[in-house]
């Protein structure tokens, strides 16, 4: 008998999200002390927590639930473009057989604060991915010198805005698979946020 998403009892259901839930506060949270982390830290934070969830069994129910992440930051997906940097499984088991599987794609994005400029993007940034940043040319300030983040309704997520190519590229990439990416957005726990 095939499982479909109404048949996983509202435990599991409750237990995965919760696993979610507790791994988005924790990348939050880190972003409320390092407002100005990079979104490859972020990813790899949000990773690591999922990891750390160990699998969980259900005895009433007889299920076995375990969570999978791996990153994919950088790598070209579909036609040289990366589309996703994260994907999830989500693996329901039963007497040691597999019922359900559930895959998702992420594609993640920061939001800037007021202080921290946007990076003007250019195609080979999304061509070449996360190598992109060994390229920096632009001046730092010293480690020493006091900064202020500020986050509000005025911030914005700098490395996407509607007609960008890269969200093109993920539009057509679902047209031809079928396969949705979805958007995560990492922010500090609350706004406005000043630290």
């Amino acid at each position: 008998m095939a499982w479909g998403f109404s048949d996983i009892p509202e435990v599991v259901v409750d237990y995965v999200r919760g696993v979610f839930a507790a791994a988005n506060d924790k990348v939050s949270r880190a972003m409320d002390v390092y407002p100005s982390m990079h979104e490859e830290s972020l990813d790899h934070l949000l990773i690591m927590e999922l990891t750390a969830a160990p699998p969980a069994f259900f005895a009433n129910e007889r299920i076995g639930v375990a969570i999978e992440s791996h990153w994919l930051g950088g790598r070209w997906m579909w036609h040289r473009w990366e589309i996703a940097d994260m994907a999830f499984f989500v693996i329901l088991r039963r007497h040691g057989h597999l019922q359900i599987r559930k895959v998702a794609l992420l594609q993640t994005k920061r939001l800037y604060s007021r202080e921290i400029p946007v990076p003007e993007l250019e195609r080979a940034d999304f061509e070449i991915g996360i190598g992109r940043i060994a390229d920096r040319t632009d001046p730092s300030r010293p480690l020493s010198t006091r900064r202020q983040f500020t986050f509000d309704g005025g911030c914005v997520y700098g490395a996407i805005h509607a007609g960008d190519h890269q969200m093109d590229a993920i539009d057509a990439y679902f047209d031809d698979r079928g396969i949705p990416v979805y958007y995560g957005f990492y922010n500090p726990t609350w706004l406005p946020y000043s630290a």
